[in-house]
């Protein structure tokens, strides 16, 4: 007889600890979640199907609860048979609410109910959900199950769901059927609560629905209306303005209503710019993939477009034909300013010349026509136009009454303008750049009083006039003079005729 080797032992007893561990699981009843022998699970739809149509309520004893009040929960499922639940709570608090996770508050069951509790530390009598420990006879067509809550100690909005199996009791997966139902309550409002309805996208309009909220003010992505026609998109709630992107944005049952209708080019970089030679369609303004013209000079790139903004990139942002026009690095002043040949470029100073009257700055200085013989003497550059009259120095003092080349008229004892020079002259612009002189306002009687009045703004007149103001025995001589010179040509007027022969 052959003795077994101490291998052959070995693999033995491998084999005999194996078939030990395999019928004690088998023998040994295993954690009821979510049904009888199965596995966790949130809902029971994925290995019992059915059609998802189980009737079933959760009823709260109360519907404004108090910051650490206890309240009794009853689910009840329509089933011919039996039915299984699985109960748990969510919680949303005010949208500017604590940043830690809410207390879902605490579930205790009853005995009787065929009821567990879970928490994170396992199963007991109390935990943060519920499910049955084994499915649970129906009385009348309707199982209940019965179990309470204590609040949290935080004012929120609390929603209690219910996920449950309505069974047919024999022990397959088919015929049985499975169904949802929510309710909620709020926690420690000062009165009563308010109904808030799921805003899914944020826009401020919500839709109601199961998942509506009771709580005192409403949560994130909760609104106090209900009359979202897409709550899947932003862009769309009652009272938003029409846009052109084939949505009804204003929730009117019309899409792009109320937009004027243009035609439009094709648009391949959705720029809003079409460009030359491609598709055209006729509608509103604004929708992608159409723009407005055709003179988008690279359909590419959704920066080049017209009324771009040029910048020194070495392309013609702005559809001018031009690159990088007005934006190239520049140095230097005046006559010496250079632009530099590319972006990165090095920009190279120009050299100055002479300051000329021309109303630019040609010496690099910063300043324009500052020089002061940049024009003839007697002339003064004024808006880059040698101007006479204008910025002219002042004449040289007259010479003495009796030196020089003698008085030119004198009346009353006082010198008068002498050949060296003209009284000063004043000027007044006239127009833009051009000037007439403006004879001096004083002068003396019977002497030199002004200068006569210049035709021509470019005509500098000087001399002297007889005075204005003469005194009452010069205007005496001088009509008499006049009258003797009458009667004289009116008596020769008469001798002359006997004279002839």
């Amino acid at each position: 007889m052959l003795q077994p080797s101490p291998q052959m032992w070995r693999r033995l007893a491998s084999l005999s600890l194996a078939i030990a561990a395999g019928l004690f699981l088998l023998l040994t009843p295993l954690a009821v979640h979510a049904r009888a022998g199965g596995i966790a699970a949130g809902s029971c739809a994925g290995c019992h199907g059915g059609s998802g149509d189980a009737k079933v309520t959760i009823e709260p004893s109360s519907l404004d609860v108090a910051f650490g009040q206890t309240i009794q929960l009853k689910v009840s499922v329509e089933t011919p048979r039996v039915a299984g639940m699985y109960l748990y709570t969510s919680i949303a608090c005010a949208a500017d609410g604590d940043p830690s996770t809410p207390d879902p508050g605490t579930y205790q069951v009853l005995n009787g109910q065929q009821t567990i509790a879970i928490s994170g530390s396992g199963e007991g009598p109390t935990g943060t959900s519920v499910e049955h420990s084994s499915p649970k006879s129906a009385q009348n067509g309707v199982t209940t199950f019965l179990v309470n809550w204590t609040a949290p100690q935080k004012s929120c909005g609390v929603m209690f769901t219910a996920n449950v199996l309505a069974a047919n009791g024999d022990g397959g997966r088919g015929g049985d059927n499975n169904g949802t139902a929510q309710a909620s309550v709020s926690v420690g409002c000062m009165g009563p609560g308010t109904v808030f309805f799921r805003d899914f996208d944020g826009d401020g309009h919500g839709v109601s629905g199961p998942s509506s909220l009771r709580a005192c003010t409403p949560p994130k992505y909760y609104s106090a209306v209900n009359d979202d026609c897409d709550d899947n998109d932003e862009r769309n709630f009652p009272g938003n303005t029409e846009k052109c992107d084939l949505r009804d944005n204003n929730c009117n049952s019309m899409v792009d209503d109320g937009l004027a209708n243009e035609t439009l080019y094709e648009d391949g970089d959705k720029d809003g710019y079409g460009k030359f030679g491609g598709m055209t369609h006729v509608g509103c303004t604004g929708m992608a993939g159409w723009g407005v013209g055709q003179d988008d000079c690279d359909d590419t790139n959704p920066t080049v477009h017209p009324n771009a903004t040029e910048t020194c990139n070495g392309l013609d942002d702005d559809c001018d034909t031009r690159v990088d026009d007005g934006v190239l690095p520049e140095c230097g002043l005046g006559w010496c300013r250079r632009l530099a040949y590319s972006c990165g470029g090095v920009c190279t100073v120009g050299q100055p010349r002479a300051e000329t009257c021309n109303y630019f700055d040609d010496d690099c200085d910063g300043l324009i026509d500052e020089e002061p013989d940049l024009c003839p003497p007697g002339q003064g550059c004024q808006l880059g136009v040698c101007v006479v009259g204008a910025s002219v120095p002042p004449p040289p003092p007259p010479p003495p009454e009796t030196g020089g080349n003698g008085p030119v008229l004198s009346s009353g004892g006082g010198p008068a303008m002498s050949s060296g020079g003209a009284p000063p002259v004043s000027s007044t612009p006239v127009g833009s750049g051009s000037t007439v002189p403006k004879p001096p306002t004083t002068g003396t009687s019977g002497g030199a009083k002004a200068l006569a009045p210049a035709t021509d703004s470019n005509e500098n007149v000087s001399g002297c006039s007889i005075g204005g103001t003469s005194s009452g025995a010069g205007h005496s001589l001088l009509t008499l003079g006049l009258i003797i010179a009458a009667g004289s040509r009116f008596r020769r007027q008469r001798i002359i005729p006997h004279l002839r022969p």
